[in-house]
């Protein structure tokens, strides 16, 4: 299970630099804006309700006048400051969140299908069994999530840690068709098989991620109204396709021992099996 983290690191790079990341960032940045939409016209919603609950007799009594209108002015000046919100309520809003969740999954079954096979375009990629991936992987992100979350807040397992050994689940349901179960199963094997080439890149990708995530912030607060909030998607974008690729190739290198040697028995069975047969005939 041993592999190459530098080998594995350009690897990742130059999946970065093929049009077929190109066509992905493309997607999970109008994934992005659409998710991002949502959540604005679920906080406005909440605002909306909070200025109402402002008029509320039970509300207004027991604040002034002036508390009243300078509280309201706040809460308006921070409705207006959502420029993706679509004027959805907030279940529309919450129903298109999460459609696009499920749809990003889909985009990250074929970005992990396209890097493992090295794929430059996304041209030829098989769409068989991508529902099946879909579902899987949304399986896997609700135990993953909920594994990770009790690490966290009841502290039997830390949450890093179940972040940390099961980081590569969503490669091995992709390429190896797995379920979400035995996908666990398959990261944890791929961790425990080289603990410190897999930190280093688990650090990696946080640490590009979080880079992204702060450019995409920053230029968020530098450009203003759509346009911030579209480029800071975009950039926080490359940043998910970086790691879905060095995840996938982190994957198919730590793994390719096993597959080469479930090949090589494969074919000394085959062989045994002729030659036994030959054998017989004689």
């Amino acid at each position: 299970m041993a592999f190459n983290v530098g080998n594995t690191v350009r690897e990742a790079v130059d999946r970065l630099t093929t049009s077929a990341a190109a066509v992905l960032i493309a997607a999970l940045t109008v994934i992005g804006v659409a998710q991002t939409a949502a959540l604005q016209d679920i906080l406005r919603g909440f605002l909306e309700w909070t200025v109402e609950m402002l008029h509320d007799p039970e509300v207004s009594g027991e604040l002034s006048a002036s508390e009243i209108e300078t509280a309201e002015e706040q809460i308006n000046a921070y409705i207006a400051d959502l420029p993706l919100a679509l004027g959805l309520s907030p279940g529309a809003a919450a129903a298109l969140w999460l459609v696009a969740f499920v749809v990003s999954l889909a985009v990250v079954a074929i970005a992990i299908d396209a890097f493992g096979d090295e794929r430059d375009s996304l041209g030829g990629i098989p769409t068989d069994g991508l529902g099946r991936k879909t579902l899987h992987l949304l399986l896997g992100w609700i135990a993953y999530s909920i594994l990770v979350a009790i690490g966290f807040l009841l502290l039997v397992v830390p949450g890093p840690l179940v972040a940390f050994l099961l980081m590569f689940f969503v490669a091995a349901i992709v390429i190896d068709d797995e379920s979400f179960v035995s996908a666990f199963g398959s990261s944890y094997s791929v961790v425990r098989g080289n603990l410190l080439g897999t930190f280093a890149i688990g650090v990696l990708g946080i640490v590009a991620f979080g880079v992204c995530w702060y450019v995409g912030t920053t230029v968020a607060g530098i450009l203003t109204g759509a346009s911030g909030a579209i480029a800071a998607d975009l950039i926080t974008a490359v940043g998910q396709v970086f790691v879905l690729a060095l995840l996938t190739r982190t994957y198919v290198n730590a793994t390719a021992d096993d597959t080469a040697d479930s090949v090589s028995s494969g074919s000394e069975w085959a062989a045994e099996t002729e030659s036994e047969s030959q054998r017989g005939t004689r």
